[in-house]
């Protein structure tokens, strides 16, 4: 494994640098609130106290970590930090496009320096326009074509609705305001990004080893939280199956599904489908015994009496509350299998996930997720009868 920092120049200008974003990433997910937080912290860092000759030569801003492995095509398939590096090299190709109509050396030095990073060069150093040093096959990413073309043509349309589109209009837009407001600093800006705004490349010797460190990058420390790692597990499991591209469109089209059943106002979609299965695993593990009971008998007349008898404590009150509620639960109940497979499932235990998901479809996996809010407010309504029986059968009643 190599790790060693670098400036945003060394690390892009590098006659070997030929990215890839790979299949099982996310979409490219940054907004204006990330794109703003970015050009501030830069802006800061090159102008302290809005004054060019307040920076010092030296002064180096950390970015953040990339980590790669090279594939079998000499590619750098890019683990982590995927969001940053497209943002940086949208920002970087809106500089290149100011550039264009300034006649002084400093500029055309600059913008050369820029071609460098953003395409792929001859011996001399001359950007070949038809190669970039990065591409896209994000399996997800219905509008990757569109990053791709703008870092190839500079135009965004002001129709484009892409994430790519947005944030490369609002470079371009921040820059122009800097070149009105900071004239004499226009140069200098793009040159600090460049030498010295600092990386970690973090260079795997494998794909395993590679989605470790992604894991432990990114590890909230909550199970199934972060779709991102969940989905990597997946990828290196069925790429070993031999069953990659089959993985990659069922995670796709579950992608959809989930996306118009959650809105969550933080994470993704598929983010808030494994916490919801997190949350009913949890729940599931609580229900007492009673209520097991009355599971394992489907609501047997004569499984509750033989319970009674052996439980003359139980409170008839108590009793009619509780069947109405899995009553509700039972009547909602056509992905309960599924669940319970589930929660049942460890999460190291691929094969049995594996032989699960080959029984259900999207659609069963629908039905789930459609019955999900109110499986949680009947466990809900039962947590609360174990707590208070007498103050829900007064909302019961």
């Amino acid at each position: 494994m190599n790790v060693d920092q670098k400036t945003i120049k060394d690390l892009l200008t590098d006659k070997s640098a030929n990215f890839l974003i790979p299949d099982y990433q996310r979409p490219y997910a940054w907004e204006e609130d990330e794109c703003q937080t970015l050009w501030d912290d830069i802006f800061s860092f090159a102008f302290p106290d809005n004054n060019k000759d307040s920076f010092k030569a030296n002064d180096e801003y950390f970015l953040d970590a990339i980590v790669t492995y090279k594939n079998n095509s000499g590619q750098s398939e890019v683990i982590d930090g995927q969001q940053r590096l497209t943002t940086i090299l949208l920002l970087l190709r809106a500089f290149y496009d100011r550039f264009e109509h300034m006649a002084d050396q400093p500029s055309k030095d600059m913008r050369k320096n820029i071609s460098q990073c953003i395409w792929r060069t001859d011996e001399f150093g001359n950007a070949d326009m038809a190669n970039l040093k990065i591409d896209s096959e994000v399996a997800t990413d219905d509008e990757k074509e569109e990053f791709l073309s703008i870092l190839r043509r500079g135009v965004s349309s002001k129709t484009a609705s892409s994430k790519y589109a947005k944030n490369y209009r609002f470079f371009e837009t921040k820059i122009n305001t800097f070149v009105d407001e900071y004239p004499s600093y226009f140069a200098y800006l793009p040159a600090r990004i460049l030498n010295n705004c600092i990386l970690l490349p973090i260079e795997a010797d494998s794909q395993d080893t590679a989605l470790r460190i992604f894991s432990t990058l990114n590890d909230r420390g909550l199970p199934l939280a972060d779709a991102d790692i969940f989905k990597a597990q997946f990828y290196k499991y069925y790429e070993k199956k031999g069953t990659k591209s089959a993985f990659i469109d069922n995670w796709k089209e579950l992608s959809s599904v989930t996306e118009k059943i959650f809105h969550p106002s933080n994470g993704t979609p598929m983010d808030e489908l494994f916490t919801n299965i997190c949350i009913i695993s949890e729940l599931l593990k609580e229900i007492n015994p009673l209520q097991q009971k009355l599971f394992e008998n489907s609501m047997s007349l004569i499984g509750i009496e033989n319970y009674l008898e052996q439980h003359p404590e139980i409170d008839c009150e108590e009793l009619h509350i509780i069947i109405s509620a899995l009553v509700s639960v039972l009547q909602s109940r056509n992905g309960m299998p599924l669940l319970e497979k589930l929660s049942a499932m460890d999460c190291e235990d691929m094969d049995t996930l594996n032989n699960i998901l080959d029984k259900w479809s999207v659609f069963d996996i629908r039905m789930v997720l459609d019955g999900i809010d109110q499986r949680l407010k009947v466990i809900s309504a039962i947590e609360q009868l174990c707590n208070d029986p007498s103050a829900l059968l007064e909302t019961m009643l």
